[in-house]
């Protein structure tokens, strides 16, 4: 049995990355990103938005989830 995927906030996820905030928000510029992964609405992505971060960009440091491609 899988773990549930944790949610993150941004700042969280471009340390895991290895960036900085600003370059984060260069990534989520890609359009095709933006279709799939929608609005960033409130403080932190959700599981499906973790999902598409990791299916665009690859695994960051400590994922542990299949990645859907």
């Amino acid at each position: 049995m899988s773990k549930a995927i944790p949610t993150y906030n941004k700042s969280s996820v471009a340390n895991l990355y290895g960036i900085t905030v600003k370059s984060l928000n260069a990534w989520f510029e890609d359009e095709e990103f933006v279709r799939e992964f929608g609005t960033y609405r409130g403080k932190v992505f959700n599981p499906k938005q973790v999902k598409v971060i990791v299916k665009h960009f690859g695994p960051f440091y400590g994922y542990q989830h299949e990645v859907e491609l």
